[in-house]
């Protein structure tokens, strides 16, 4: 008896580490893209940040609802905020590819499932208030059959997205080598997803063949849930340091003119010389000239090649 109590309390002790490890690193990388856009200013890095803390508050969710398991209400609480978040998520991606440029993405579309997202998640949160206040009588768990009709609404049409942001990046067309970087990066995301989604189901399965392994994994998502998070955000933290950073290449371009730089960041950035020309009140002209001593300077022969020299 003593044996089993001991290796249970190893386990839990385990289990704890694990999550928290995993919430640690979710809020890391969050609070690295937020110090990217203190730094770089990029606009999409918003996206990026909302993204990164809907899955970060889904995972400490998940956490908060296998801690309070048999606590009926606040079971539910955490199984609503995990409904909640998890149709965020769709709002979130489609908001970060809405953000990209350089992905081919219908925007009626990409705009249906985000505020598909966005009225499933109300939906969750304004009827656990009526149930909490209407219709509970304290032996009613909100989460009963009636509501499987919904959660799968939102799983489906979240794998739909998924599938339609996938198609999105993989027809996208970079045409800077930072659009390139950005765009292997979300791929690999999305091939960590393709691959990490059915292994769940696929240890769900095998588990109830062995007894030991059952006894470990009761859920598996105890185990595999923080792995996603984990690895794709360890991946968000790579796609936040490929945001440009003024300072950065000023260190790296210091021997170029204050202007000079401006227009070298802005070119960088993928502005076309009308849009450096009005941003920074000069003529046309003037950007070109400017854009002819950059390229001597630094001894290159295009914007592309810049970015390189830049990385």
């Amino acid at each position: 008896m003593n044996q089993l109590f001991t290796v249970n309390s190893i386990i839990s002790s385990l289990w704890l580490l694990y999550w928290i490890g995993g919430l640690t690193i979710c809020f890391a990388a969050t609070g690295f893209s937020v110090t990217r856009l203190k730094i770089t200013r990029e606009k999409h890095l918003w996206s990026l940040i909302f993204l990164q803390l809907v899955l970060a508050l889904n995972l400490f969710i998940n956490f908060v609802a296998e801690l309070n398991w048999y606590n009926p209400v606040l079971s539910d609480v955490s199984r609503v905020g995990g409904m909640i978040t998890t149709s965020l998520i769709m709002t979130a991606i489609i908001g970060l590819l809405h953000s990209q440029e350089i992905t081919i993405l219908n925007k009626t579309v990409g705009r249906f499932f985000k505020i598909t997202g966005m009225i499933m998640a109300g939906h969750y949160l304004l009827s656990y208030i009526f149930f909490m206040t209407v219709k509970y009588d304290g032996s009613i768990k909100y989460f009963g059959g009636y509501r499987y009709v919904p959660a799968y609404t939102v799983f489906i049409l979240q794998g739909i997205t998924l599938l339609y942001a996938s198609a999105a990046i993989y027809v996208s067309n970079p045409k800077t080598q930072l659009e390139k970087r950005r765009i292997k990066i979300i791929k690999k995301i999305i091939l960590t997803v393709a691959v990490l989604f059915p292994l769940s189901f696929i240890i769900d399965s095998v588990r109830y063949f062995f007894p030991p392994l059952w006894q470990i994994l009761e859920e598996e998502r105890l185990f595999l849930v923080p792995l996603y998070f984990i690895i794709i955000n360890i991946i968000f933290i790579r796609y936040s340091a490929t945001c440009f950073c003024k300072n950065e290449f000023k260190s790296s371009f210091s021997h170029l003119s204050p202007r000079e730089t401006d227009v070298a960041d802005l070119l960088c950035q993928g502005k076309s010389y009308k849009e450096i020309a009005d941003l920074l009140y000069v003529s046309l002209s003037t950007v070109q000239t400017h854009v002819k001593n950059i390229y001597r300077k630094t001894k290159v022969n295009s914007k592309e090649a810049l970015i390189l020299k830049q990385w």
